[in-house]
């Protein structure tokens, strides 16, 4: 049995606006240490700060927890188990003068909720340091090698790293466990010379190219055990990966080739958490505790249950080495969908934990008529090459999505729909000879036209205010009628459509304020800028045509494409077919 330090407990809220991630109660963050005055109480049942006890049993076996505390004055601590349903169990209670190493045992517990305790200063004064540890009888090595991919987010980059530095300066040994991977998608990023990361300039092969360049760099080096891939647009707490290599360092033999997921928090809502995790049906993508707001004990009692996710986004996603030595590299979707079907290929367990994930940018509220390409193609692909039986339900796909696009009078984005199915027809032989930079290009092109905010107030006639007031937002889910007369509009006439003008909310899903209307202008608040779309009913004829004779050739040929994807997909993830693309110009 090995004394190991499962993770530290955090004081300083970051970013602003979550205290309650971290402590409740009326204690002052000051310089990474809590300041009481005689009397207050703080409580750690919080996101960052309780003990997932029935994850450590399950995955770790570990049954026995110690709490360690260190700071100046007297306090009380009390540990309580947070049980599903009812009040809090008071496990122990300890009084203690500036240290406290209270050992717990846990094995009695029912394995559900969670632990935490509460300090309570009992002369005034201030809590340094705090950390959960165990007695485990697995301790393994682990050398992380974590992966950013980005693409012209430079400061984004440098801020986090900035970070980094910052932690790894507090504590060197840290850089033993660690190592960061930066591959520049867009080449253009400059950074000065630093032992803890590696600046990988990298053709522009998407979300997918980069990663899959820092996995391969990873696994060259035989010293890293697990590698972890994160987007560059994110904001996360160094403590977060340090749990994250404690777990794997602990796990059971049983969970040794365990992937480790991170819950994606919304950085403009920073105590909502945007899901833990996802699966999908091989139809749609389901969030798995989405929407949570994680103030809420509730909500933490939640984020404790296991779900039957099957992939996690690459915001923040850990797997051992040995996977992509096992299961071949990611597949060349560009983007879209590549965390889908690794996740998919690669991932038996997936843990999640409350305190591991990172705040991100709302990309949900994001559209635009290159993503339907990839989205419509990928997605396909995966069903393909993981899902049985889904002839029937992929021709369904097409069409909707065809259908949805025309109703929102999208064609270009319709046509992208099109044409991601004409070559998902193509099979593997697509993906192995496609010039995947320049069908990127052609796809961006073919995109509707951006206009600036001030283009759309003069075409409207409206000042900048009274066009805010006409925006119109999400009521909530369409009713079933309303969705499937979407689609039925698509089969009238021109002169039953209406010619006032409405304006939407680009971030608006649902299709009903674009019923019978002639022309709407989608208005995106945060890139200030929108696309005009008008009923075109020639293009709309013709792209319907299109999509039936496409669903009836989809409908005999998916067999043998099926066939392809699942059989020959590892000539497209190879890392020779990789090498040959990613330096194919040097």
């Amino acid at each position: 049995m090995k004394h190991v330090r499962l993770f530290s407990l955090q004081f300083q809220p970051q970013p602003q606006g979550c205290t309650a991630l971290y402590y409740r109660g009326s204690a002052s963050a000051e310089n990474g240490a809590l300041s009481f005055r005689q009397g207050e109480t703080v409580s750690f049942d919080t996101y960052f700060n309780l003990f997932s006890h029935a994850k450590y049993a399950k995955y770790c076996d570990v049954t026995a927890v110690t709490l360690t505390l260190r700071g100046c004055g007297k306090f009380r601590a009390a540990l309580y188990h947070q049980p599903e349903k009812g009040a809090p169990l008071l496990l122990s209670e300890h009084i203690f003068t500036d240290t406290l190493s209270a050992a717990q045992d846990l094995s009695f517990l029912p394995q559900k909720g969670f632990v935490y305790f509460t300090l309570t200063s009992l002369s005034g004064g201030q809590l340094l340091f705090g950390a959960w540890e165990a007695q485990t009888p697995f301790v393994s090595p682990v050398k992380l090698g974590v992966v950013i991919c980005t693409y012209h987010r430079e400061t984004f980059v440098k801020e986090n790293l900035a970070r980094i530095r910052t932690a790894l300066d507090s504590e060197p040994s840290r850089k033993e466990k660690l190592h960061f991977f930066v591959v520049d998608n867009a080449k253009s990023l400059a950074l000065p010379a630093a032992d803890f990361y590696t600046v990988l300039p990298n053709e522009n092969l998407g979300g997918s190219g980069g990663f899959t360049r820092g996995i391969m760099e990873v696994c060259r080096q035989t010293s890293f055990t697990h590698f972890l891939l994160m987007d560059d647009d994110i904001f996360f707490r160094f403590e977060t990966l340090e749990k994250t290599v404690s777990l794997f360092s602990i796990l059971s033999p049983r969970y040794a080739s365990a992937a480790v997921g991170g819950a994606m928090l919304v950085l403009d809502e920073p105590c909502r958490q945007h899901e833990q995790g996802a699966r999908f049906t091989g139809a749609e993508i389901l969030a798995r505790h989405a929407d949570l707001p994680l103030e809420d004990t509730a909500s933490l009692l939640r984020n404790e249950r296991e779900n039957d996710s099957n992939f996690c986004g690459w915001w923040y996603c850990a797997m051992p080495v040995s996977a992509a030595k096992k299961f071949g590299l990611p597949m060349p979707f560009f983007i879209k969908a590549d965390d889908v079907e690794y996740g998919i290929r690669c991932i038996k367990d997936l843990i999640f934990l409350n305190g591991i994930g990172i705040w991100h940018q709302d990309f949900t509220k994001k559209t635009s008529a290159p993503l339907e390409y990839y989205t419509s193609r990928n997605e396909q692909i995966v069903n393909a090459m993981h899902f049985k039986r889904r002839r029937i339900q992929s021709c369904r796909r097409l069409l909707r999505r065809t259908f949805r696009q025309l109703t929102l009078k999208k064609y270009e984005s319709a046509e992208l729909v099109l044409r991601a199915y004409r070559d998902f027809l193509q099979g593997t032989a697509f993906l192995r000879n496609a010039d995947t930079q320049k069908l990127h290009a052609e796809i961006c092109k073919s995109g509707e036209k951006i206009l600036s905010k001030e283009e759309l107030f003069n075409l409207c006639g409206l000042s900048e205010s009274a066009f805010l007031q006409k925006l119109r937002k999400d009521r909530g889910k369409a009713s079933f009628f309303k969705r499937a007369f979407a689609v039925f509009e698509n089969f009238l006439p021109r002169f039953l459509f209406r010619k006032k003008l409405c304006i939407v909310d680009d971030a608006c899903s649902h299709t009903q304020f674009y019923l019978l209307r002639k022309t709407v202008i989608r208005y995106n608040r945060q890139s200030q800028s929108g696309t005009v779309c008008c009923l075109d009913a020639k293009r709309r004829a013709k792209i319907k045509r299109q999509a039936f004779a496409l669903a009836f050739k989809l409908f005999f040929l998916y067999p043998k494409l099926r066939r392809d994807y699942s059989e020959n997909y590892r000539s497209v993830c190879s890392e020779e077919h990789w090498n040959a693309s990613l330096f194919s110009k040097e």
